[in-house]
């Protein structure tokens, strides 16, 4: 399933395209939305999602990633990335919707359809990274099942990173 009407006016759908102008825009506008706060700027952490470019965007996509966005009206206004790391494990990675288009369920369908999409290929668990005392963040993806496996101190981040799983079996 590529496309699914989420409620009147929105749907998720796979982004097939190799533009990733808007997907950036959207990254970076939500994920800038919190930057502030969590103290994160570009010499600290250049490589914050925050800071994504269309070459980034390119190289997942080359790599195999799989993009799916969340839409009203026909215009694009949430994002999420489906990835397979080396290890073997999936990831949903850059889970953006606009700010303006927040609390309205559009983050949780995308994940969902990571989800699905995951779950096609036989995979029985999602796996996703984030910043650890982002805990407003942390809670609501432990409301939506995931839990908690480990944190880790990575030396070039001003952060400690929380990785969470979700079964999907």
């Amino acid at each position: 399933m590529n496309r699914k009407t989420i409620g009147p006016g929105y749907e998720i759908r796979e982004i097939t395209g190799h533009t990733h102008d808007k997907s950036v825009t959207i990254i970076g506008k939500a994920f800038g939305a919190v930057i502030g706060e969590l103290g994160i700027n570009r010499e600290n952490c250049p490589r914050f999602p925050a800071f994504t470019t269309v070459a980034d965007l390119d190289e997942k996509r080359a790599g195999g990633a799989r993009f799916f966005g969340a839409f009203t009206d026909g215009r694009q206004v949430g994002i999420i990335l489906v990835e397979r790391e080396e290890d073997g494990r999936y990831f949903a990675k850059r889970l953006a919707v606009l700010p303006e288009y927040w609390h309205r369920g559009l983050g949780e369908q995308l994940m969902n359809r990571a989800i699905e999409c995951i779950k096609e290929l036989g995979v029985d668990r999602v796996n996703i990274g984030i910043v650890n005392e982002h805990t407003v963040l942390k809670n609501w993806y432990i409301a939506m099942g995931f839990r908690e496996v480990a944190v880790e101190k990575i030396d070039f981040l001003p952060f400690n990173v929380g990785f969470l799983e979700k079964a999907i079996t």
